[in-house]
Parts: C-alpha cells; structure tokens; sequence
C-alpha cells in the first residue's frame, strides 16, 4: 500500500508499473508512470538532473502547508 492510509490503497489498482530510465552512472533521469483511478487516468513523470549541484532549499510557513490529516491522509 506503499504507506498510504487504507482508504487511499483501496483506490489503487493492485499493481502499479513505472518505467525508469538510467544515465551511465546508474542514476534515475526519468521516470514515467500512468493508471486508472476510479475511471480517471492518472500519469505521472519526473526528470531528475544536475546531480551533485549545490541546492538551496526554503522551508515553507506554517500557512502554506498542511498536515496528512488536513489533506485526508489519515491521523
């Protein structure tokens, strides 16, 4: 169930196939992966790059974030 709360892994089909795409390295550049949701199809894909670039990373105020619960992802 992938740590999803029980309600969110009913939804899901029981098998879920991502295609991955590898640099020379071995690391992920893309990863791609669709299915259906209660009759809608969801797709989803991701390009990662710039490996070992320096990142400067901000943390969000407490007023635009949201905890599992406030998003309906259990207690």
């Amino acid at each position: 169930n992938a740590g999803l709360p029980a309600e969110a892994g009913k939804l899901l089909p029981p098998e879920l196939t991502i295609d991955l795409w590898l640099d020379a390295d071995n690391r992920p550049i893309k990863m791609s992966q669709e299915f259906e949701i209660q009759g809608s199809k969801s797709t989803t894909e991701q390009v990662y790059s710039d490996y070992g670039a320096d990142v400067t990373i901000d943390v969000p105020a407490d007023k635009d974030t949201v905890t599992p619960s406030q998003a309906g992802l259990g207690s």
